[in-house]
């Protein structure tokens, strides 16, 4: 087996790969997310300006098209992969650690989840992912994750998303 590597220049705290695009996002330590080829694992693009924290999150959605990532402070980012630039930032999205977001196949529906215990759903309108939003675009409603000793298994967790 053949194997490839490459050394982004910062350790790297998380993986997303896009299969369609042939791209891996890795969630550097340095606050920025690199874009690499997965055909040689070349250097495509560092995407800056999206946190102040080590990224510790990243997500791709919609056919690749659009990636999600989180930090440590609790900022979110929402990516154009296309055009390698940020689309929308949410600052304080959670009160710490993003661990994980995710990313709708259609790319306007975002969750994101933190070590404060809560998920959080972004919905961009259809208006307004058309447009390029800015971070005031995104509406999000936030709910409470119950650990599992606080909520019987049997019990369904829901979220709603803002209007």
């Amino acid at each position: 087996a053949a194997a490839a590597a490459a050394h982004v220049g910062t350790p790297v705290s998380r993986i997303a790969v896009s299969w369609e695009l042939g791209l891996v996002a890795a969630a550097g330590e340095d606050g920025s997310v690199r874009l690499l080829r997965l055909d040689a694992l070349g250097a495509e693009a560092v995407l800056t300006g999206g946190h102040e924290a080590g990224v510790h999150a990243v997500a791709f959605g919609g056919q690749g098209r659009v990636l999600m990532s989180g930090d440590y402070d609790g900022s979110v980012a929402v990516w154009n992969v296309a055009q390698r630039r940020l689309r929308a930032r949410v600052e304080d999205a959670h009160e710490n650690t993003v661990y994980s977001t995710a990313v709708s196949a259609d790319g306007n529906t975002f969750v994101s989840a933190g070590h404060d215990t809560t998920l959080v759903v972004w919905q961009l309108s259809a208006a307004a992912a058309a447009a390029e939003v800015e971070a005031e675009a995104v509406a999000a409603a936030a709910v409470e994750v119950a650990t599992a000793a606080e909520t019987p298994a049997s019990t369904p967790a829901a979220a709603a998303v803002a209007p």
